[in-house]
């Protein structure tokens, strides 16, 4: 084989790998703990593309550039290919950190790994470790992590009780992070842990939100507008402002009515403790989306190799 051939072949394998990453399948590292027993820090899991549609990246990152100001933009709103399928309840999406500040191009944002629980066009809720879509109560994963706090005078009898779970203090109070099966079974056996355990829920974990779909149009008042001028400003690619004289200014020209460009969804982690799902950053909308995760590739801590990720 000569040289020329040889470099031929390295140049259509390194574009059909970049094709393939591009458009169909990528893998990414898992950076935390969010979704509690389903994926692990340090986890490597695979995510394809084609359910939404492949995105075109917006940008690519200068490596050479701390700030990001020298990054190749390629354009100025995030495309995507018409898709195949929709996404469903309870798929784990990867997808880039939503910001309010458009300065940093949707692709070169940071990238998480959440449950999708909240669809285009559904009512959500939540009141503390109950789901409700539609108001009626959703079943989570049975390994889901919820928090459980108590005063940390109890905090010798409770680590012995049952020591296998990290416990947390905070000035007077003591946290931990169960799952209602390992609740139940404690509470039961122990009448002193039934007692002195209890549910937390902080002020992140009330939320209750529509969830828009493109194409649906909003009747515009002083309700309206202040729910959703700044999710629109944020990720619509327009501006929506209040006129001085009454009434709104679509990109300057008089409206009484706005119709959404895309849709969007709500994500929660499997784990409480970690906030970097919706209660935090609210919607994520369909343009940050990268993929549908469907297998574990490896895991460095946990032993396991092309394992499919359940529902």
């Amino acid at each position: 084989m000569t040289l020329k051939r040889l470099i031929w072949i390295l140049v259509v394998a390194v574009l059909i790998a970049g094709l393939v990453r591009l458009f169909l399948l990528d893998s990414f590292r898992v950076a935390s703990g969010a979704m509690s027993e389903t994926l692990f820090s340090g986890d490597r899991v695979m995510v394809e593309k084609w359910t939404l549609g492949s995105r075109i990246p917006q940008a690519i990152a200068n490596p050479f550039s701390k700030s990001g100001t020298t990054n190749l933009i390629l354009a100025s709103t995030a495309h995507r290919i018409p898709g195949l399928s929709q996404l469903h309840r309870n798929d784990l999406i990867v997808f880039n950190q939503p910001q309010k500040s458009d300065s940093i191009p949707i692709n070169l944002r940071p990238v998480l790994i959440s449950r999708c629980v909240g669809l285009p066009g559904e009512v959500v809720q939540l009141e503390g470790q109950r789901l409700f879509v539609n108001k009626i109560l959703q079943r989570k994963r049975v390994d889901a992590l919820y928090c459980f706090y108590y005063h940390a005078s109890a905090k010798p009898s409770i680590q012995k009780t049952y020591p296998k779970r990290p416990f947390y203090t905070s000035h007077d109070t003591c946290f931990t992070f169960l799952t209602k099966h390992e609740y139940s079974r404690l509470a039961k056996k122990s009448t002193a842990f039934r007692s002195l355990v209890r549910p937390y829920m902080s002020h992140f974990d009330t939320l209750k939100t529509f969830v828009p779909y493109k194409g649906m149009t909003l009747a515009l008042d002083s309700v309206s507008f202040h729910t959703w001028q700044d999710l629109i400003n944020a990720y619509e690619h327009c501006r929506l402002v209040a006129s001085k004289n009454g009434g709104y200014l679509l990109n300057g020209i008089r409206t009484t009515h706005y119709t959404f460009q895309q849709d969007y969804f709500l994500v929660l982690n499997d784990h409480q403790g970690y906030l970097n799902d919706s209660r935090t950053f609210g919607l994520v909308p369909a343009s940050h989306i990268i993929g549908r995760t469907l297998f574990v590739l490896f895991s460095p801590t946990e032993k396991r190799f092309l394992e499919l990720i359940p529902r």
